[in-house]
């Protein structure tokens, strides 16, 4: 696990966010590759009564995935995809980017109901509720959300999924959209996988609209607006 703090080369640039109005210095940046980790620095923060922020790729509007004094915990390295097709399900890393969600489903037939803004990364995009181009075909991207890895504020990697019972789907439920800006480390999600006509493809609206120009001129004509929410 990387860790840049004040002081160490390139500081300075990784603790930036895309609205560059926010100039936050985090007491350190953790660049997490697994859900051992995130839940190691939720852990140590815990203990030392650190307040902790979560960033999926730094695109949260209001730069509520940082701030001054905190851990952040970034998941950008938890990036990969992981498409079932016997399951019609696909697990994709909270800090994949849109930009290779839509490239790596669409090379293998499917489409992905999500943001229009390829820098936006999958774990934000999902609790913000993600709009986007195929929104009114397919969905946003959190109603295609079945199933989450995440790491509770003790520290523990726990696997919700909607077959797990009244407090899982619960739980899965609240996560649908409510969670922008919010401070719950998601590692990875799971969405589900529905076939649809796309001029004889098959489509997969798990998470992010294809950009390609099947996609966007159904949108057009289905006169749908992108947009961004949530903590990216």
């Amino acid at each position: 696990m990387k860790v840049v703090g004040p002081g160490d080369p390139g500081y300075d640039k990784d603790r930036q966010v895309s609205n560059a109005r926010f100039d936050y210095r985090p007491l350190a940046i953790y660049y997490c590759e697994n859900a051992e980790e995130v839940a190691t620095v939720i852990r140590k923060a815990h203990d030392s009564k650190k307040a902790v922020r979560i960033r999926s790729g730094g695109h949260q509007h209001e730069g509520m995935c940082t701030a001054d004094g905190v851990l952040l915990i970034d998941l950008s390295s938890i990036n990969s995809i992981d498409c079932r097709v016997s399951e019609g399900r696909v697990w994709i890393g909270a800090g994949a980017p849109l930009s290779k969600v839509y490239v790596d489903l669409w090379n293998q037939g499917y489409l992905f109901s999500g943001g229009g803004c390829g820098d936006v990364h999958v774990g934000g995009l999902t609790q913000g509720g993600g709009w986007g181009p195929v929104a009114r075909q397919f969905g946003l991207t959190c109603d295609s959300l079945v199933g989450v890895e995440m790491v509770t504020a003790k520290g523990a990697v726990v696997t919700i999924s909607q077959d797990g019972g009244e407090e899982a789907s619960g739980l899965l439920w609240a996560l649908r959209g409510g969670g922008g800006g919010r401070r719950d480390a998601r590692r990875a999600v799971v969405c589900r996988g529905r076939r649809e006509s796309l001029r004889g493809g098959r489509a997969l609206p798990v998470r992010a609209a294809a950009p390609q120009p099947r996609a966007h001129h159904r949108a057009r004509r289905g006169r749908t607006s992108g947009g961004h929410a949530g903590r990216r």
